[in-house]
């Protein structure tokens, strides 16, 4: 295997346990940055140049996708390393002499 490949086993993993962990103990704060909001509140972020507000309604809706965006990617991450796993065994069957 090569470095891409562990890489994306030990990504998935993480991702998807994180996504996991995070779903079964939300916070019940809503944060912006580092500071914790309250109904009402608005949050800027500014990335590239362009900044952005959004409520608390927002965020605390961005906050509960988070971990299904996080379980997407350890999937996506672990499909990605299996494949290439399965590609590498292969690869190696087909260069094995026949019996």
């Amino acid at each position: 295997m090569n470095w891409r490949t562990i890489a994306a086993i030990v990504i998935g993993v993480l991702a998807l346990a994180v996504g996991i962990y995070l779903k079964l103990f939300p916070s019940a704060e809503v944060m912006c940055g580092t500071e914790v909001m309250s109904p009402g509140d608005l949050c800027e972020t500014t990335r590239r140049g362009v900044t952005r507000t959004y409520t608390y309604d927002e965020m605390k809706q961005n906050a509960a996708l988070a971990p299904y965006a996080l379980m997407g990617v350890g999937v996506l991450a672990l499909l990605f390393g299996g494949f290439q796993v399965w590609r590498a065994k292969k690869k190696v069957a087909a260069e094995a002499p026949a019996a």
